[in-house]
């Protein structure tokens, strides 16, 4: 991006404290190709607005040769299952990062033998090994991970102990600041100053001295000054993920501040919106309590409180229907038609739904699983013909023709999706589909 800029193109950063409005970028590209200008929108952990940046690509590749570029990037194993727009594909080049081959392992160890302020962070038992011993070390116990690398040259598991010392030298209340900052940072992404003025008992008037007191630590930064909206935030979201998990190692008490950050949500700032979708998401939100009925309290607490909220509703209907509670699975499912409307995920939870009850529900008899598993396969017919682009639907009708082959033996579905799945592949241009196309028709023999 830097070198984009110096060289004459216009060159964005998008903040995710921000909203992402597809049109405005739309807007964008028209004046930069109307001023025959060329432009880049940076886009970091693009999934929380994948839709939008769908709609965007889609509409600028229209275009023989858009004025503007977009650079995303995203966690792989999240990135993965996401419906992706074909444009991207087509149009874009899509590079995985996360492994060095062994060129670059041994220039990491070139740049650590060449710069003394890198190799004096490095411990001395691996600095003393001879070169070769260390990229092959690195090479094979690491598997080229770039992380574990990294991880295992500078021996990160100090920074736990960096962290932990700073924090016990804080006084109380700044431990209370510190560390709800850091899990709700974690938890939700955003964090902005009303809302830990809201969980905390510190006063308006003593926010300046507070956060001059913790300097370094915690950072206030502008979001909508207009509207009295300051984010804040750690230095990194490592940071913000190491205190949690040892500041907020009790489940119980993860809960019990979910809950007050859910119960204090102003449902008229977007931001606070933003917040309750990410911590549906988030490892480090409602994702990291075990109980599931725990779970399903805080999902049925963020939809009384914000009920157009999608996001939500599809991880309660997920987690009903892990925990085999069907008719509230099913009334949940039709409850969420009703508020926002039918969409790919709740086609695809309804057939989950009937596949699940057909093959756990006690008392059934063939015929009844059978037929549990008919509806089904007509569901995800009606999925995939309304939601074409979706890829998860082709997976959840391939899973119905499993289990009807499983119960019955008639592979005449199964045969029908997996043929679906490969047109599918084919027009929709996602490698990761196409991979787990070719995986499950392997493991059916095909």
């Amino acid at each position: 991006m830097h070198r984009l800029s110096r060289s004459g193109i216009i060159a964005w950063e998008w903040r995710r404290e921000f909203p992402f409005r597809a049109a405005e970028w739309i807007k964008t590209d028209a004046l930069l190709r109307e001023e025959k200008m060329s432009g880049v929108l940076f886009v970091d952990e693009c999934l929380p607005f994948l839709r939008h940046i769908n709609d965007l690509c889609t509409r600028i590749s229209r275009h023989e040769k858009p004025a503007l570029r977009v650079i995303i990037t995203a966690n792989h194993a999240q990135w993965v299952p996401r419906i992706k727009a074909p444009e991207l594909f087509k149009f874009g080049v899509a590079e995985k990062i996360s492994e060095l081959n062994d060129a670059e392992v041994a220039e990491l160890i070139t740049l650590l033998e060449s710069k003394t302020e890198i190799r004096n962070l490095v411990p001395a038992k691996f600095n003393s090994l001879p070169r070769l011993t260390r990229i092959e070390r690195l090479r094979r116990r690491c598997q080229a991970d770039m992380f574990v690398c990294l991880k295992h040259i500078f021996s990160f598991q100090s920074l736990d102990q960096i962290l932990l010392s700073e924090y016990a030298a804080l006084d109380e209340t700044q431990q209370d600041i510190y560390r709800l900052v850091a899990f709700v940072e974690a938890a939700c992404g955003t964090v902005h100053r009303q809302m830990i003025l809201r969980l905390i008992d510190i006063s308006a008037t003593s926010v300046k001295q507070r956060l001059d007191e913790l300097e370094g630590l915690v950072d206030e930064f502008d979001i909508e000054p207009a509207k009295g909206l300051y984010g804040w935030r750690t230095r990194h979201s490592l940071v913000s993920r190491t205190l949690t998990q040892y500041k907020y190692a009790d489940e119980s008490e993860v809960c019990e501040t979910l809950k007050r950050i859910i119960d204090g949500v102003n449902p008229i700032f977007w931001i606070e919106i933003k917040m309750l979708t990410e911590m549906c998401g988030s490892e480090w939100g409602i994702n990291q309590i075990a109980n599931p009925e725990m779970r399903i309290e805080l999902f049925r607490r963020i939809i009384k409180m914000v009920p157009t909220e999608r996001v939500s509703r599809h991880r309660l209907i997920t987690a009903l229907i892990e925990t085999e509670q069907f008719d509230d699975a099913l009334a949940e499912i039709e409850d969420a038609a009703t508020t926002v409307r039918r969409d790919p995920p709740l086609q695809r939870y309804k057939v989950k739904l009937f596949i699940a009850r057909a093959q756990h529900q006690n008392g059934l008899l063939r015929e009844d699983r059978m037929a549990l598993l008919r509806n089904a396969e007509r569901l995800a017919q009606d999925g995939i013909e309304r939601f074409p682009h979706d890829k998860r639907l082709y997976l959840a009708y391939a899973d119905v023709g499993e289990a009807i082959s499983r119960i019955s033996g008639d592979k005449s579905v199964l045969n029908h999706a997996l043929s679906e799945m490969s047109a599918a592949a084919q027009r929709l241009l996602d490698p990761d589909f196409a991979e787990q196309t070719t995986r499950y028709m392997r493991r059916q023999g095909y």
